[in-house]
């Protein structure tokens, strides 16, 4: 990037590649010469929408004691919500958010031989909208690295260049060879959304409870039958209870539930909001289950989790024409006036939830109940 906040790629072979990569650093000015420029390859993701530059062994590199102000690069940011806009083009953007988690670092193995190394995080912005970030190659190693060493400090995080994708019905996005990553910079963005990040903390009534508080409220049976343009926001909250935790011995960075009402099943994906469920972060979860297995604590505080009434509030892709196969849940809330179908010392009596479960008005009340042995955990 140059003072005037333009950015352009340099593409370097062989020898001088190692050289460079030794002596470059991220962050730092350098004056650079006898470096050759031309038009780029349409075929290739390039910096520049016309030009490129190739260092040959005859570049000359000279540190410079003055910094470029990152304020001065052109950034063009896209809200999470209006993601969906840019996904049939294959756009590529820019986008700034809070970290709210980040996965560790593994190998995709490729067919022939070999791999690309990758790392999956979740940002989320003012609106606690949330998004998926897939890193790859070195920014998946060395930002990726830096990332997880500050993630508890929450960062704020900017992408710029990093292109939209869809894949399962969920909208994410990808770096490429031309992404740039910059932690805390300097940005009035940045600042706000620090400012948000930190109101919300200090703050008795969090923000993440007025957006619950502002969804419209349907059943599980409106949410799969409803037409998508019937629906006034990209939000909604609906009761459930879970029935089953999907992905439990693999939960990677997610939680998949089996959500009912007794009638009708959805399926939910969780991210960060899943920390309500398994009382700890998914991360912490895997690591825990790794390790004592059946015994670690959050194992079994999951387990409890079944058949209880939560309430959840779930984004809507108006694009999509599966809403009732695939939600992801923004935000998780135990319901305090539903009905629980666990009982004690290792005996649910559904007899004594009748009149709870009439006044709720669920389909269980025209069922045929009986006594329920379950086994010990």
């Amino acid at each position: 990037m140059d003072e005037e906040g333009t950015k352009i790629q340099a593409i370097v072979f062989n020898d001088v590649a190692d050289i460079l990569q030794q002596s470059l650093q991220k962050d730092k000015t350098y004056l650079i010469s006898t470096g050759l420029v031309k038009p780029v390859n349409p075929q290739f993701d390039s910096a520049h929408k016309r030009f490129e530059l190739t260092f040959s062994s005859g570049t000359q590199v000279k540190e410079l004691e003055t910094n470029i102000d990152i304020a001065q690069l052109r950034l063009q940011f896209v809200s999470f919500k209006d993601l969906k806009h840019h996904i049939e083009h294959n756009d590529i953007i820019d986008v700034v958010g809070l970290l709210g988690d980040i996965d560790n670092l593994s190998l995709l193995k490729k067919p022939g031989g070999g791999g690309i190394m990758k790392r999956d995080m979740i940002l989320t912005n003012t609106e606690y909208d949330t998004v998926v970030i897939t890193l790859w190659s070195d920014l998946a190693k060395n930002e990726g690295n830096v990332l997880s060493e500050v993630a508890d400090d929450k960062p704020i995080v900017i992408l710029s260049k990093a292109k939209v994708t869809r894949y399962g019905g969920i909208i994410s996005l990808s770096t490429l060879s031309i992404t740039t990553l910059h932690i805390n910079p300097a940005l009035p963005e940045v600042e706000a959304l620090k400012t948000c990040h930190n109101a919300n903390h200090e703050s008795a009534t969090p923000l993440r409870g007025l957006k619950l508080q502002n969804a419209e409220r349907v059943n599980i049976q409106e949410l799969i039958e409803r037409p998508l343009n019937e629906f006034q926001k990209n939000y909604c909250s609906f009761k459930g209870t879970i029935v089953s935790i999907d992905n439990m011995e693999k939960p990677w960075y997610m939680l998949k539930l089996t959500v009912g009402d007794g009638v009708r099943n959805v399926y939910v994906t969780l991210f960060e909001a899943a920390e309500r469920i398994t009382n700890c972060a998914v991360n912490d979860f895997i690591n825990s289950k790794e390790k004592e297995g059946m015994n670690s604590k959050y194992y079994k505080d999951l387990i409890h989790q079944y058949g209880l009434s939560y309430i959840f509030l779930v984004k809507i892709d108006k694009k999509s024409d599966r809403i009732g196969q695939r939600l992801i849940a923004e935000e998780v809330h135990r319901d305090a006036d539903g009905v629980s179908l666990k009982g004690t010392k290792g005996i649910i009596d559904l007899e004594n939830t009748t009149s709870a479960l009439q006044n709720d008005n669920t389909s269980l009340k025209n069922q045929k109940l009986k006594t329920i042995k379950v086994e010990k955990e």
